[in-house]
């Protein structure tokens, strides 16, 4: 009989350390505005960098950012999470992510758990591996109605690489 695998956070700090922007998490704009309240009764800086902005015709809207870290998430402090209860949907989703803007789920290959247990991971069980999933596949689902009515509405969505 094949053993069954389920994801268990090692509680390693791999998902709050950063070596490029690619591996930085998105945030949409109502979590950059609680973020930025966080850092600053914490008094930490946080930077952000546009990723989907969207234009109506009339005024340029950012939908989503990337938070911009160098290095460890200025929330990560020995070992614990600073914020997490506040923490924004890609860290709770985490190892899932999901690319933008083509809607698509990954898997981060950074993880630990992932790169031991990679050779168990079958696309088809991701429901039952990650309790992760029924967040994420919330966020894409949301992800795709805002791009089916930004289409609707004739807006322009422009997405900001690095």
């Amino acid at each position: 009989m094949e053993k069954k695998v389920k994801f268990v956070c090692k509680k390693c700090p791999d998902c709050c350390i950063f070596s490029s922007e690619e591996e930085t998490p998105i945030v949409f704009y109502w979590e950059k505005e609680q973020l930025e309240k966080i850092a600053s009764k914490k008094e930490k800086s946080l930077h952000f960098k546009k990723l989907l902005v969207v234009f109506d015709g009339e005024d340029e809207f950012v939908y989503i950012y990337r938070w911009a870290i160098s290095g460890r998430c200025p929330f990560f402090n020995g070992n614990l999470c600073m914020i997490h209860k506040e923490k924004p949907i890609a860290c709770k989703m985490y190892p899932l992510g999901i690319q933008i803007p083509e809607n698509r789920l990954y898997i981060s290959g950074k993880c630990r758990w992932v790169q031991e247990n990679k050779d168990q991971i079958n696309v088809e069980d991701l429901h039952n591996i990650f309790s992760e999933f029924e967040l994420a596949l919330k966020v894409m689902i949301m992800l795709k109605n805002f791009f089916d009515e930004a289409k609707k509405r004739g807006w322009t969505i422009k997405v900001i690489r690095p």
